[in-house]
């Protein structure tokens, strides 16, 4: 369980998650951190090949934000299949999406870009939740070129808008 009461940078806590698939091969992995340039210079990232999900036990001790983005690598704009769906899953108990989107940047020049997120956590402070980043193959479920990323997830301290 990973206790938030400041910043707690996700990518840095991804051996202290729960990843499903755990593992496809070790050339050529799922889920993975690394870094990403989507058109504003490099940032870390969380790899998230579909079907692919990974969950944190978190302890929500103050008022939190989830601050992150959504994307695609740019390699796989011109050539992706039907896109890939992103979720933001909480689990207190009741499983409910905080957040979902769909991003098709061969279709969607717009898609071609990190789209922000910004998720209040602050109705659970105090409580121990299930936080999963999760990533689908799309409406189709065609997986080709589904190079999904997410930007350096990060729970930053702060109240809602």
């Amino acid at each position: 369980m990973i206790h938030v009461a400041g910043p707690v940078a996700l990518v840095q806590a991804l051996n202290r998650a729960r990843w499903e698939p755990d593992l496809v091969n070790l050339n050529n992995p799922a889920i993975d951190r690394g870094r990403a340039d989507l058109g504003d210079g490099p940032v870390p990232v969380l790899l998230c090949h579909p079907v692919a999900s990974v969950t944190w036990r978190l302890e929500l001790a103050a008022t939190v934000r989830l601050k992150t983005g959504i994307g695609l690598l740019p390699d796989a704009w011109p050539r992706s299949g039907d896109g890939v769906g992103f979720r933001v899953v909480l689990d207190d108990g009741r499983r409910r999406t905080l957040f979902h989107a769909h991003l098709d940047p061969r279709r969607r020049a717009a898609d071609r870009r990190w789209i922000p997120v910004d998720i209040d956590l602050s109705p659970w402070a105090g409580q121990v939740v299930l936080l999963t980043l999760a990533t689908d193959p799309g409406p189709a479920a065609d997986p080709t070129w589904d190079w999904a990323v997410w930007r350096d997830p990060t729970l930053v301290p702060g109240s809602p808008f």
